[in-house]
């Protein structure tokens, strides 16, 4: 694993390309949250991880060893990914850029404690991190603000759909649309003009509404 800014020269059709992948774990505990580590450089929170070397054969073993040197936890690391973000264009906005045009790929990976009996604790290489954090789903995402980059939120929400919100049966998620809708007409009885707010509340509840559809028992 490659914790610098190294880049990895990718030919495509005849031509030269920069690409970065990187693979990233994400690791919960019911009674703690989801392990984030924010950056020295620029103070961003992100999950454990980092770029792959061109030396690594396969990005799961890579992944482990690099939790395990990052915040010295030893991890399993699944084999089907949580998220993935596909950047062709790079990262643009951060502290630390890439090449103009560098193709930027990152794979999160759900992992867990290889050794849960122990629930050790994160020990952070100060040079890399400045703190570490356990932080609940969805609450602790809004509490970080613009400090948490937005492919990270949508990472940490799919998790949050698929593996929190998942699991409720159908009675339970037509209950939460029924509070969502319920609060939604009441904002809209007292609002003048806040078009713009309640469409969004709106595609909220409707997406509510497909993961039950999505979701619903058999």
């Amino acid at each position: 694993m490659n914790t610098n800014d190294g880049e990895s020269t990718v030919v495509v059709d005849h031509g030269v390309r920069r690409m970065v992948v990187a693979a990233r774990g994400l690791l919960f505990r019911p009674d703690e949250g989801v392990l984030l580590v924010q950056r020295e450089d620029n103070g961003i929170w992100e999950l454990p991880g980092g770029k792959l070397a061109p030396t690594d054969a396969y990005a799961r073993t890579a992944l482990a060893e690099e939790y395990r040197e990052e915040v010295r936890i030893p991890v399993i690391v699944t084999g089907v990914p949580v998220y993935v973000w596909d950047k062709p264009a790079g990262l643009p906005g951060r502290v630390k850029t890439y090449s103009p045009g560098t193709h930027y790929i990152c794979i999160v990976y759900l992992v867990y404690d290889a050794y849960p009996d122990l629930k050790l604790s994160p020990v952070l290489d100060p040079s890399l991190h400045r703190e570490s954090r356990w932080i609940s789903l969805p609450e602790g995402v809004a509490e970080l603000g613009e400090f948490i980059p937005d492919e990270t939120r949508r990472a940490l929400d799919r998790y949050y759909q698929d593996r929190v919100i998942g699991p409720l049966t159908i009675a339970e998620r037509c209950d939460c649309i029924r509070v969502a809708l319920g609060q939604l007409l009441e904002e809209y009885s007292r609002a003048e003009d806040a078009s713009d707010k309640i469409v969004a509340r709106i595609m909220g509840v409707i997406d509510l509404a497909n993961e039950v559809l999505v979701h619903r028992e058999v």
